[in-house]
C-alpha cells in the first residue's frame, strides 16, 4: 500500500500496504502450525512457533476454521489501487490468466482529496475500502459503486506522517470484529526507526482517533512497512529493509522479534504493497521505470517457496487491501 518514490518501498504479503503525491510509496516466519497468517484474510487457527530470521521458516496455512457465512464473495477478494487511482479486484486463484485475475473496477474520485494520489488502502469485512491519500485524508470507498465517504480523519495525529500503511486484523481468531492498524511511513528512515511505528485507528469515533502502539524491533528497524492482517487475529509487516523482511507484529507492543529475510523479493523505491490470500503472501513491487511485479511467498511448502506470479502488469500498484473474510487455504480449481 504505497506510492512511487523519487517525486516521492518493500513488500505488502497479504495484504498493501499498505511517499508523496504522484509517486509510489509505498509473516514472519511463523513455523507451521494449526493456523497462520491470512493477510486480511479469513479466520484461522493459531500460528506455529517462529523460525529464526532469514531461515525461510514456514507460516501456518490459516487453520481449518472457515470465514463466517456472512462474508460476501466480494469481501473475499484482494483489492489493489494503481498510481492512476484505479481500483482493481484481484482473484489470485485465476492466475496465470492475468486478464481474468485482475478486474479494473474504475477510477476512485474522492473530491475532497483533490488531485492527490492514493497512498495506501485497507479493506474491512463488509468489502469497504479505507483509502489513505497522500495528503493524509482517509475515505471509505464502496468497492461496488466506488462512492466515497470522507471519514473526517485528521492527519498528523500523535506526530504520525499523513502517509500511512493500513491493514485490518480480526480482534480474536474467527471474530467478526476487526481493527484498523496503521504504520507510519514518514519517508525519512533517519528519524525514529520506521517513523513513529505502529498505531490503530478507532473508526467508530467521529472523527476517527489514532492511538499509538509502539515502534518495531529487531532486524526490521529502519525500514518502512506495509501491513496486512488476518482473520486469525494476526498482523504482518512487509519491511523495506535490505533485503526485504516479512515479520509478524505484536499488536499490543509493535515488537517484531522473528523476522524472515526475503532476498528474492524486490526492495524497490517504486510502488509496493502486499496482502495475504489463500495461505500465501502476495507482494506487489515496482521500480521507478517498470510496472508492478507480483511475487508469491508460499509458507505451506517445505521449504517455503517464492515464485514470480506475474512478471509485469500493465499498471503500477500503490496500495492493496484484503479483508479478514479472505480464504486461508488456496481454493481448489
Amino acid at each position: 500500500m504505497r506510492f512511487r518514490e523519487g517525486t516521492c518501498f518493500v513488500l505488502a504479503l497479504f495484504l498493501c500496504s499498505w511517499s508523496c503525491a504522484g509517486v509510489k510509496t509505498p509473516g514472519p516466519s511463523v513455523g507451521s502450525g494449526t493456523g497462520g497468517a491470512s493477510g486480511a484474510t479469513g479466520s484461522g487457527g493459531a500460528g506455529g512457533s517462529p523460525a529464526p530470521p532469514g531461515t525461510g521458516g514456514t507460516t501456518g496455512d490459516g487453520g481449518s476454521q472457515p470465514p463466517p457465512a456472512s462474508c460476501t464473495d466480494a469481501a473475499k477478494l484482494v483489492y489493489v489501487v494503481s498510481d492512476e487511482n484505479h481500483l482493481y479486484s484481484f482473484a489470485p486463484n485465476k492466475l496465470p490468466d492475468v486478464a481474468a485475475a485482475f478486474t479494473d473496477l474504475g477510477p476512485i474520485n474522492c473530491a475532497a482529496a483533490g488531485d492527490d494520489t492514493v497512498n495506501s488502502m485497507a479493506v474491512d469485512r463488509s468489502g469497504t475500502a479505507y483509502v489513505n491519500y497522500a495528503n493524509g485524508n482517509i475515505f471509505k470507498v464502496n468497492t461496488t459503486t466506488l462512492a466515497c465517504v470522507d471519514t473526517g480523519f485528521v492527519p498528523g495525529q500523535s506526530g504520525f506522517s499523513p502517509n500511512l500503511s493500513m491493514g485490518f486484523s480480526s480482534d480474536s481468531p474467527g471474530s467478526s470484529q476487526d481493527t484498523l492498524y496503521v504504520s507510519d511511513n514518514t519517508g525519512d528512515d533517519t528519524q525514529l526507526p520506521n517513523g513513529k511505528g505502529l498505531a490503530k485507528i478507532d473508526v467508530g469515533q467521529s472523527p476517527p482517533m489514532l492511538i499509538p502502539i509502539g515502534t518495531y524491533t529487531g532486524d526490521v528497524m529502519g525500514g518502512r512497512c506495509e501491513l496486512t492482517g488476518t482473520g486469525d487475529a494476526k498482523l504482518f509487516g512487509f519491511f523495506t529493509t535490505d533485503p526485504a523482511h516479512l515479520a509478524q507484529i505484536d499488536k499490543t507492543t509493535a515488537a517484531t522479534p522473528q523476522a524472515i529475510s526475503l532476498p528474492t523479493v524486490d526492495a524497490t523505491n517504486g510502488g509496493y504493497a502486499f496482502s495475504f490470500w489463500g495461505g500465501s503472501y502476495w507482494f506487489y513491487t515496482a521500480s521507478d521505470t517498470d510496472n508492478t511485479k507480483v511475487t508469491r511467498y508460499d509458507p505451506t511448502t517445505t521449504p517455503p517457496t517464492t515464485t514470480v506470479a506475474v512478471p509485469e502488469l500493465t499498471f503500477t500498484i500503490v496500495g492493496a487491501g484484503v479483508s479478514t473474510c479472505a480464504p486461508v487455504t488456496f481454493p481448489i480449481p
